[in-house]
C-alpha cells in the first residue's frame, strides 16, 4: 500500500553526499535559517568523533532517506492540483502552473515536484492554535503570529508568500507524507545522559 519515491530529478546514486557535505549543509542551515547547538555538542559530529566507523553509516543513511506515503494519496494529490489550478486564487494558480508542463497534466514528474515542494516549503515550526510560526530565515521577519492565513491570497506579503512557504491547504496534504531513514540509538537511556 505504501510507496516511496526519490525527490531528486537529477539524483545519481553514484555521487552520494559525503560526511563533509552533510556537516556543511547543517552548518549553513544553522547560520542562515535556524541556529542549532554549537558543533562541540552537535550530535552528528560527536558521534563521528567517538565512533569513526559509524561515519560512513551515517552518510549512507542520509543518502538513503526518502519520503513515503500511502498509495491512495496519489489521486488526492492529482485532484488537489487540479482544483488549485482551476479554482485557486491568482497567486495559487501562478505557483501551481510552474509545476506543470505545457499539457497541464499531473504526471509523475509533476507529483514529485509537488511532494518536493511539500517537504521543502515548510516553516521551521508552526503552532496552529495561535498561527505562530518560525520561518526558514534568520531575519527578524522569520517569526510571527496571525498572518499565515493571508498566504496564497492577494493580501499576502513578504515573507509570507506561497512561493516561499506551503499554505494551510498544503499542510493538510503534507500531513500524509512521511520521511524515512535509518536511526541509530545513541543514548544509553541514563537519566543524566543528554543526546
Amino acid at each position: 500500500f505504501f510507496f516511496a519515491m526519490s525527490l531528486e530529478n537529477d539524483y545519481d546514486p553514484s555521487k552520494p553526499a559525503t560526511f563533509k557535505a552533510l556537516t556543511e549543509r547543517i552548518e549553513a542551515f544553522a547560520n542562515d535559517i535556524c541556529s542549532f547547538p554549537s558543533f562541540d555538542v552537535n550530535l552528528l559530529q560527536s558521534l563521528a568523533r567517538s565512533h569513526p566507523d559509524l561515519e560512513s553509516n551515517l552518510v549512507e543513511d542520509a543518502n538513503k532517506a526518502h519520503p513515503f506515503m500511502h498509495a491512495r494519496l496519489r489521486p488526492l494529490v492529482k485532484d488537489f492540483l487540479w482544483v488549485k489550478l482551476r479554482f485557486g486564487t491568482k497567486v495559487e494558480r501562478n505557483v501551481y502552473k510552474k509545476l506543470f508542463d505545457r499539457q497541464v497534466v499531473a504526471t509523475d514528474r509533476v507529483e514529485r515536484a509537488f511532494y518536493h515542494r511539500l517537504l521543502l516549503k515548510r516553516p521551521v515550526s508552526f503552532w496552529p492554535g495561535l498561527d505562530s510560526y518560525l520561518l526558514q530565515s534568520a531575519t527578524s521577519e522569520g517569526s510571527g503570529m496571525h498572518q499565515y492565513t493571508k498566504l496564497g491570497s492577494l493580501e499576502e506579503k513578504y515573507p509570507l508568500n506561497l512561493e516561499r512557504l506551503m499554505s494551510f491547504d498544503e499542510m493538510q496534504v503534507s500531513a500524509f507524507i512521511g520521511l524515512a531513514s535509518a536511526t541509530h540509538f545513541v543514548n544509553t537511556g541514563d537519566h543524566f545522559k543528554c543526546a
